[in-house]
């Protein structure tokens, strides 16, 4: 149980790296411009809790409507194994919209080379996500729906969905409230979700730099309840 807790953690928070340049936990149709390139780092605690993650990407703009990127996680617990997600590679391909002012869809994928929890080595471990974006005059709209393969026989897979409800204040400030949960699926797989709910905001004073904040409520176990995630973006 220790162990699907800390999966289940892990997976939540970094959901976001799933689909890619998003920095809220909830995945957008954005894909970075081809010859530019992104680059992305985050840090989570939880208030009283035994867990940290901290992770980072490197994402390139392939083609007008794809990007190509590289990323690690890890997981720090007192209470299960530590978590090692990555590196791992992933692609977006957005297929309808323009990604910001149009109704947008994306498929966004990633693929985990070299995993380990607690010390033992995981592989073939991969994810796939549908990224709806509706753009409206009071609000964006995000609805995530995707699955996370898991290597390890065994183990149960995991299915994933998010939605969010982001609005500028102005240009610079994006502010978001997000609903996520991650379900265990398959034969060996036991009753339980890891529902998130999540409110945050995104600072972008200029075009290369953007910091980000988000405060969470995880109701998963007994040791975690409320959490931060601290982010920054560098476009370049």
């Amino acid at each position: 149980m220790k162990y699907l807790f800390s999966i289940f953690l892990c997976l939540v928070i970094c959901a976001g790296a799933l689909a890619g340049t998003s920095q809220l936990y909830t995945g957008d149709a954005v894909t970075v411009a081809p010859g530019h390139a992104m680059f992305q780092s985050y840090y989570d605690a939880s208030f009283g809790g035994p867990q940290r993650i901290a992770g980072s990407s490197l994402t390139f703009g392939a083609t007008r409507k794809m990007d190509v990127r590289i990323g690690y996680g890890y997981l720090w617990s007192d209470i299960g194994p530590d978590v090692t997600l990555g590196p791992n590679i992933g692609m977006k391909w957005r297929f309808l919209g323009d990604g910001k002012r149009k109704p947008s869809m994306a498929l966004s994928s990633l693929y985990s080379i070299d995993n380990k929890v607690g010390g033992k080595a995981r592989k073939n471990d991969y994810g796939g996500l549908l990224i709806l974006q509706y753009p409206t005059r009071p609000a964006i709209f995000l609805v995530n729906y995707g699955r996370v393969w898991i290597g390890e026989s065994g183990s149960p897979d995991l299915r994933y969905f998010a939605f969010a409800a982001a609005r500028y204040l102005n240009p610079d400030m994006l502010v978001a409230l997000e609903y996520s949960d991650l379900e265990r699926i398959g034969q060996s797989a036991k009753s339980g979700s890891g529902e998130q709910v999540a409110a945050g905001a995104v600072f972008s004073p200029g075009r290369e730099w953007s910091y980000s904040a988000q405060l969470a409520y995880l109701p998963l176990g007994r040791n975690i309840h409320w959490h931060m995630t601290l982010g920054v973006s560098l476009n370049f």
